[in-house]
């Protein structure tokens, strides 16, 4: 039986010793500025949502069907940028107090914006 050493295999060395910053766990991880991002995410679709619903005007049965798609798109939005926002927080190492709350103030900032956009 013959064993034959593929090329690929000659060239691992070089390969390893090629990339002097070696990739870290770390690095793939969401960060605090990752998870802002997804709660303004979130926020956008929620106005987005908003503003399509005050905009329907209904009307007979197949018209309504057909007006209603945009207000089952936005919805779905919200659950595809919620899903996100769930998935990076998860996975996440812990946050440092300042992340922490800039995270908090994240979140109290743009319900205050939605408080006031639906409630004025």
């Amino acid at each position: 039986m013959h064993w034959s050493i593929s090329p690929f295999f000659l060239l691992l060395p070089t390969l390893a010793r090629s990339n002097p910053t070696p990739l870290s766990p770390r690095q793939f991880l969401p960060t605090a500025q990752d998870v802002i991002q997804d709660i303004l995410n979130i926020n956008a679709a929620v106005l987005a949502l908003d503003y399509t619903i005050q905009s329907f005007q209904g009307g007979p049965l197949l018209s309504e069907l057909v007006d209603s798609l945009p207000v089952i798109s936005d919805g779905l939005a919200i659950h595809s940028a919620n899903r996100a926002g769930l998935i990076h927080a998860v996975a996440a190492l812990p946050f440092s107090v300042q992340d922490s709350i800039t995270i908090i103030n994240t979140v109290v900032s743009t319900g205050k914006l939605l408080f006031f956009l639906t409630f004025d």
